[in-house]
């Protein structure tokens, strides 16, 4: 019934994290004879035990029970839910994820920070004087809840035409200045008194990336490495990605800004981009400080490119029906993330769900999906926000801004709220059984 890798600290806590809610729901409904045995505390580091346990209990229900009928009947319901989530081991991060959103953690105990990330493929369309950038961040947990981001991150893909002259010559600080001060001014608008400042807008031909963070925080953010990778034309860096790290307290937070390989075709060369991202050695102040993939906390967001693998017909029928699960389960990161090879997907990378229409390719200043009788695109997820599968990082929301028509792309923006214990020194460490104790409240 639970297909679940024993050597894996991160399914098995998530196991016993479920275990133990239902455990406590037939402790609370039965008045049995068998609540004198305990399953005890749940020890991560003794498997063999804590399941002979709880096989004892199991059978004990089933061989006393007045009638296994009334038993089954009664937790048809639990076992259900229980065996779907197990279905699925890999996504039961976000699963729980969404379950624990309304949980919030004593902040005495933990260290605390929330990020929200935007990601905006323009086209190389020119910014309209006074063209509010203000939606960018309201469509989003922070906004809709009064609360704001810590730290905001921004990728912006194709903020100039990505023709000959722009990809070697590269001359547009008036065009980075013009967006920086935009949004920058957009955001405190919509926050007002925080104060956002900019820590760094490093750019790569059509690629931009900003991130700003509070004032008041900004003694937090102790250093920060940055560094490039790029591909595309004779790998000029019309494609490829920007990766900035930082030291927040006492973590390190890597993200990734990228553009990647575009075409149906071309998605073995993302996924492998993907892979590099992930075993990137990242820079902090000149010196090597392990890869990508190792930093505490990373996000990668961007115009990923990643296509539908359906006919314009089936993708428009779906998107008219707003069924976007089945349009989502022929997205071409989907079908990677489900393949053998690509193991170190699913073992890594984590992405909020997806419950809103495809972002590209649209006509421009319209809702309507453009149709090419010569080059058709199917309308696809492109821009998107990935994140990494540790624990401590969970999403608040993942939405797509539909109301900023500039180009061919609709933005996407993700709230995240990202937590871990405070060192010994400066509070009690803050354990699991805490937060199922909440929980069951």
């Amino acid at each position: 019934f639970i297909n679940i890798n024993n050597n894996n600290f991160e399914h098995k806590r998530l196991f016993y994290s479920i275990l133990e809610i239902f455990w406590r729901s037939i402790q609370k409904q039965i008045n049995n004879q068998i609540l004198k045995i305990d399953i005890g505390k749940f020890n991560l580091e003794n498997t063999n035990l804590m399941f002979n346990r709880f096989r004892k209990v199991a059978d004990h229900y089933i061989n006393n029970f007045e009638s296994k009928k009334l038993l089954l009947n009664k937790y048809k319901k639990i076992f259900q839910k229980i065996s779907d989530t197990f279905l699925n081991i890999d996504n039961i991060r976000t699963k729980i994820n969404i379950n624990l959103n309304d949980i919030e953690p004593n902040p005495e105990n933990l260290n605390k920070i929330k990020l929200l990330c935007v990601t905006w493929n323009v086209g190389g369309s020119a910014l309209p004087e006074d063209y509010e950038l203000f939606e960018l961040f309201t469509k989003n947990h922070f906004y809709l809840s009064g609360q704001s981001p810590d730290i905001v991150i921004i990728s912006i893909q194709e903020i100039v035409p990505l023709n000959l002259t722009n990809i070697f010559s590269n001359n547009n600080k008036d065009i980075y200045k013009t967006w920086t001060d935009s949004l920058k001014n957009s955001l405190n608008a919509i926050f007002p008194g925080q104060g956002y400042v900019k820590i760094c807008d490093p750019n790569m031909v059509g690629l931009y990336f900003l991130i700003l963070i509070k004032k008041e925080k900004r003694s937090e953010m102790l250093f920060k490495g940055f560094s490039e990778d790029k591909k595309g034309i004779f790998s000029s860096g019309n494609k490829g990605f920007l990766v900035f790290t930082f030291k927040y307290k006492d973590k390190i937070f890597s993200i990734a800004s990228g553009h990647l390989e575009s075409g149906l075709n071309k998605n073995e060369k993302r996924i492998q981009t993907l892979k590099e991202i992930l075993n990137k050695e990242i820079t902090v102040e000149s010196k090597v400080f392990n890869k990508f993939k190792d930093s505490d906390f990373w996000i990668i967001l961007g115009d990923l490119n990643f296509r539908i693998k359906l006919s314009y017909e089936q993708a428009i029928s779906l998107i008219q029906d707003k069924n976007y699960k089945d349009l989502y389960c022929m997205d071409q990161f989907h079908l990677a993330y489900e393949e053998k090879k690509n193991l170190f997907l699913k073992n890594s990378i984590n992405e909020g769900e997806i419950n809103f229409a495809p972002t590209y390719k649209f006509e421009k200043d319209s809702d309507d999906y453009d149709f090419d009788f010569e080059k058709i695109r199917v309308p696809s997820y492109c821009d998107r926000i990935l994140f990494c599968k540790k624990n401590g990082i969970r999403v608040l929301s993942y939405e797509r801004v539909s109301t900023l028509k500039l180009s061919d792309h609709r933005p996407v923006s993700a709230a995240f709220e990202v937590f871990w214990n405070k060192k010994e020194e400066e509070k009690k460490e803050y354990n699991d059984f805490e937060i199922m104790n909440k929980f069951e409240e």
